[in-house]
């Protein structure tokens, strides 16, 4: 069975990321896909995070990752200041695990 995803890309407001992946759900998309740098977007770790608190079957992911070329003290260091910020918003990424990868959801 084929399946379709929509692509975001992790670009200030971190609101827009959400609304789009909210409508690709409404249309029917299966998932939800978005890009990791270190330099372009906004951190999208967080971003997926506070989607996925504000979807409700779209599974989430990141098509292409760039982590292994981060210093893991950095790469912590971003993490931890967005759950702290994710806190701050009152919001938690505790829901049900809809994450996923490429190497998942292509086979």
């Amino acid at each position: 069975m084929l399946s379709f995803g929509v692509t975001v890309l992790p670009d200030p407001p971190y609101t827009r990321l959400v609304e789009v992946l909210q409508q690709g759900e409404s249309l029917g998309f299966e998932y939800g896909w978005t890009y990791d740098s270190h330099i372009l977007w906004q951190e999208s770790y967080a971003l997926l995070a506070i989607a996925g608190t504000q979807t409700q079957s779209i599974k989430l992911g990141h098509c292409v990752a760039g982590t292994p070329r981060c210093r893991t003290s950095r790469t912590a260091g971003w993490r931890w200041a967005s759950a702290a910020a994710i806190r701050r918003a009152g919001l938690s990424a505790s829901s049900r695990s809809r994450w996923t990868s490429s190497s998942a959801a292509f086979g």
